[in-house]
């Protein structure tokens, strides 16, 4: 009985010790191997969105824009998006009120939850007035172009185009607003909350 105990405890000690050899001759194969990152899942949606901004200020701001006819100019009011619910848009921008050209801008979406989504305006036309072609509530309008560059929260790593439209109203009551109309696509990271 004896021996039997000490082959078995024999065997059970020269079969740990493969184990550990070939454990470490695993180890020493994968050392030079660089693991590849999981790419995060993505998911890609149409976009719609509209809504109206009111116009906070229009002022001079020598450090950010200049003087007139550069106007500083902030905006913001309730959107509603598809992929979106409802939000608040705010943006601050540079404009020649002569001329009608926006020369630079900022903004955000702002979720209910205070998730923020970053719209980068690279393309825009002048703000122009009204033609025979438009509806007869339009004073003004403008078009552009863009790109989301994520945000926070959800919209963590967003991204995705839109075409924008909007106007500024002559209709009783709303001279200080401006309507608007995105369309496009918005790419968001699966997970994100």
């Amino acid at each position: 009985m004896k021996t039997l105990i000490r082959f078995v405890c024999c065997a059970a000690c020269i079969a740990l010790f493969a184990t550990c050899q070939k454990a470490d001759q695993v180890m020493d194969d994968l050392s030079g191997v660089q693991l590849k990152q999981a790419q995060p899942i993505t998911v890609t949606l149409p976009l719609t969105v509209e809504g109206y901004t009111i116009f906070k200020s229009i002022s001079d701001d020598p450090d950010e824009c200049g003087v007139y006819p550069i106007q500083k100019v902030v905006v913001e009011g309730p959107m509603n998006g598809n992929q979106l619910g409802r939000f608040i848009f705010q943006t601050t921008f540079c404009n020649n009120v002569e001329t009608g050209e926006i020369l630079s801008g900022t903004g955000a979406f702002i979720a209910a939850n205070g998730d923020l989504l970053f719209p980068v305006t690279n393309e825009m036309t002048p703000v122009l007035p009204a033609d025979e072609n438009d509806p007869p509530y339009y004073a003004q309008k403008w078009d552009g172009k863009g790109i989301f560059t994520g945000g926070t929260g959800r919209f963590e790593g967003a991204s995705g185009e839109y075409i924008m439209h909007g106007y500024n109203s002559n209709r009783p009551g709303e001279e200080n607003m401006s309507f608007h109309y995105w369309t496009g696509t918005i790419t968001m990271v699966k997970g994100k909350r």
